[in-house]
């Protein structure tokens, strides 16, 4: 997995996570880990790809041996025919290119927002509202008074903003309305037209519209913030209040009501069809390797996960044995089912751990090998983008000429903690001081 930002010092600095399947003994562990910084001079596929192997091939490993790559959507990463991962597809047409999950939920967003002008229009007048209050100390103290939660901005880039935007405004827009309809009584002379075209603008229309996209953006987010947690949690469903809101001022006309209708038809189409195109990815290794779950090993018949099965060697023919594996998932479906009371429930990760467990690596060698690579293809850079976080605390202004082999040190330091946390440095001070003597021992 590989994602690039630029540093305080305008340098392009390429993040490298490699995510890989650890065993110990019988407990199964995916990690990701970090790698380090490489500092980039290229914007092209072509380029980038040359960084990417020169890196790979500098830290002792195989691109042959690589079976899933992870890039952001940006089109010199993703590019069909020049990106990135069509080049690395070149060399080694196992290594399946998995677009990160959480950018193209972003991007359907953001094609969704941009199908037609209604919808940019209510985003613009969420902003507005946002900057009117912001825009004096004095405004936002009046606003903050009524406001349990503050009024967040959002940005292009950041498509989370404009969900917590979104919700924010929508769960206290009475209170908002309150607050301009105070400021149009009581404010100054600058103030008062501002709130009053502000409050203008909360019609039947921006309500609605408010509503259904709250609706839109808090199930996306929270889609996204699930594929971005290390550890999956449960998420309790939050019941939303109703807003109190005097609706009865204005009447909606027939032909406003009906052109804002399409116009979120529209957006629903645009989003299914993005969402259609941008998960085509996901959907084949979803259907590819689908019969190594529970519930498909206890529903489908046996010719079934047979024909599957042997249609998954076929494309790893490298790392599967096609006759080997048919005759593994026959014996497999029935073993798991007798040994498993929970079988439709059990995950990939529980299969693998299942196989250890009880030391049937010997028996079950392809069944385990595809389970690993089900488990080794990434969804998300999410990984990529934590390291940068750790890149802005380490290379800051007053270290801003800091080498790329002190930056990728220090920045190994702080994430792996757990590990530098336990290293003896009394020891390591020693053994460094040892080197360094300049003393000579008669």
């Amino acid at each position: 997995m590989f994602d690039y930002t630029p540093d305080v010092s305008r340098t392009e600095q390429m993040s490298q996570v490699i995510r890989y399947v650890r065993v110990t003994g019988s407990k199964v562990i995916v990690e990701e880990s970090f790698l380090g910084f490489i500092e980039s001079h290229e914007k092209t596929g072509s380029g980038l790809t040359t960084e990417i192997l020169h890196q790979i091939s500098q830290d002792g490993l195989d691109i042959n041996n690589c079976r899933g790559q992870a890039y952001d959507n940006g089109s010199n990463m993703a590019g069909k025919y020049n990106g990135v991962q069509a080049k690395i597809l070149e060399k080694n047409n196992l290594a399946t290119f998995m677009p990160c999950t959480p950018h193209c939920l972003n991007l359907a967003g953001v094609n969704a927002v941009g199908s037609n002008k209604q919808m940019q229009l209510l985003f613009g007048k969420i902003q507005q509202l946002f900057n009117f209050f912001s825009g004096s100390t004095l405004r936002w103290e009046i606003l903050m008074k009524s406001l349990k939660v503050t009024l967040n901005p959002f940005s292009d880039t950041r498509w989370s903003s404009k969900a917590a935007a979104v919700k924010a405004l929508y769960k206290q827009l009475p209170e908002v309305k309150c607050t301009l309809i105070n400021i149009i009584e009581n404010g100054n002379l600058d103030s008062k037209p501002i709130a009053k075209n502000l409050l203008n603008l909360v019609d039947h229309e921006f309500i609605c519209l408010l509503t259904i996209w709250n609706s839109i953006l808090s199930n996306i987010d929270s889609v996204n913030i699930f594929l971005q947690k290390k550890k999956q949690l449960r998420k309790k469903e939050k019941k939303s209040k109703k807003m109190d809101i005097d609706e009865s001022a204005d009447e909606w006309d027939t032909s406003a009501k009906n052109n804002c209708i399409i116009n979120l038809k529209n957006v629903c189409d645009v989003l299914l069809t993005h969402f259609g195109w941008r998960f085509e990815t996901l959907n084949n290794v979803s259907s590819d390797f689908s019969f190594l779950t529970g519930s498909e090993l206890f529903e489908k018949d046996t010719d079934e996960l047979v024909k599957v099965a042997a249609d998954l060697a076929l494309k790893y023919n490298k790392d599967l044995n096609a006759s080997e594996l048919t005759e593994e998932i026959i014996h497999f479906k029935h073993h798991a089912i007798n040994a498993l009371p929970s079988i439709k429930n059990t995950t990939p990760l529980e299969l693998l751990e299942f196989i250890f467990e009880y030391s049937m690596t010997n028996i079950f060698p392809n069944i385990c090998i595809e389970l690993r690579l089900y488990l080794t293809l990434p969804c998300t850079t999410a990984t990529c983008e934590r390291s940068f976080s750790k890149l802005k605390l380490i290379k800051t202004y007053l270290r801003s000429t800091i080498n790329q082999t002190k930056l990728t040190n220090l920045a190994l330091l702080s994430i792996e903690k757990e590990i530098s946390n336990s290293i003896d440095f009394d020891s390591v001070i020693n053994d460094f001081a040892e080197v360094k003597a300049r003393k000579i021992k008669f």
